[in-house]
């Protein structure tokens, strides 16, 4: 593995996004890469370094200003992940919308393959959902929070969602309040973790056992990108399982399948596709009965077998474009 500040992630979003340096696409992308998760002007699926220039250049004349912060990165082999942090400002029209001069700062994660020193293949997964709102574009729709499930066991799980540090938690706090250090045993190795986070989506989304968050998902794991509001993030089992329930009571025959992993260390990020369908109303939005297909991007911290720190990026855009929400 390379030093973090050395990899083409890295020089990819410096040259080709803070910098504005549209040449340097040719010198880090192959001319028949895939870019999947982005589509140009007419819906397809990005094809080639000449079709990336094209929605590179309607994205930076919507967000002239555009800097893209790499936060981490999770490498093994030929692949490379990296999440991020974008910020900028809409004052064009680059993506079809009038400039509102709202400054927007959405999350995301995208896993490349390299071949021969460049990028032969990209999986992005941007928080789109939270940039089109934060412009205005989508009016009138309101994502539930975690802590708007229905229900007496949702209103005492709204705690473990509080963004405050000190929230109190299922099982981490003694009996004066303050949290007690979490017990970790053993490091995993990098293909445990890989077989720890397929058994999490075998296990808790594909088969619904509940009782196996607790097994995964750490007394003080924190998880981000999930509540549906912004910065809010997850916390403790309790606080994923009010989540948990919220999906799955809109899909009840959700399944997920991992179509790739990359484990470095104690992260490991993997790539997955979600499908179910739409029979409940879990997501505040009444059942319609469509089938959807959506892809995701995370990456998890691993102690001891569990999951401290998880950063989740799924295209919600696109769910509630397939169930006729927006």
């Amino acid at each position: 593995m390379k030093a973090q500040d050395d990899t083409i992630q890295h020089r990819w979003f410096t040259e080709v996004w803070n910098k504005g340096r549209e040449a340097a696409i040719d010198e880090m992308m192959s001319p028949d890469a895939i870019g999947h998760g982005l589509v140009d002007e007419s819906g397809n699926e990005i094809r080639g370094a000449e079709a990336f220039k094209s929605f590179y250049r309607s994205f930076r004349g919507a967000f002239p200003d555009i800097r893209v912060i790499v936060e981490d990165t999770v490498s093994e082999g030929d692949k490379i992940v990296a999440r991020c942090t974008v910020r900028a400002t809409h004052t064009g029209e680059g993506i079809g919308l009038a400039p509102t001069n709202k400054p927007v700062e959405i999350t995301g994660l995208c896993l490349v393959r390299v071949e021969g020193g460049r990028i032969a293949e990209s999986w992005n997964e941007f928080d789109f959902m939270t940039l089109y709102r934060q412009i205005g574009a989508l009016p009138g729709v309101e994502i539930p929070t975690d802590d708007s499930v229905a229900g007496e066991s949702s209103r005492m799980d709204a705690r473990f969602i509080d963004s405050s540090p000190a929230a109190f938690r299922e099982g981490d706090a003694n009996v004066e309040g303050k949290l007690a250090e979490p017990e970790y045993e053993k490091e995993n190795t990098p293909e445990e973790n890989k077989a720890m986070m397929r058994r999490w989506f075998e296990e808790v989304w594909n088969q619904g056992r509940e009782d196996a968050v607790a097994e995964m998902f750490a007394s003080d794991g924190v998880a981000y990108g999930l509540s549906g509001s912004g910065d809010v993030p997850v916390r403790g089992p309790a606080g994923f399982k009010a989540h948990y329930r919220r999906v799955r009571a809109a899909f009840p025959d959700i399944t997920i399948t991992v179509e790739d992993t990359v484990a470095d260390g104690d992260k490991i990020a993997a790539r997955c596709v979600v499908r179910g369908t739409h029979t409940g109303e879990g997501l505040g939005v009444a059942a319609t009965n469509k089938p959807v297909e959506i892809t995701g991007l995370l990456i998890s911290r691993v102690k001891g077998g569990k999951t401290v720190e998880c950063w989740n990026n799924f295209d919600l855009l696109s769910l509630y474009r397939q169930i006729g929400a927006l």
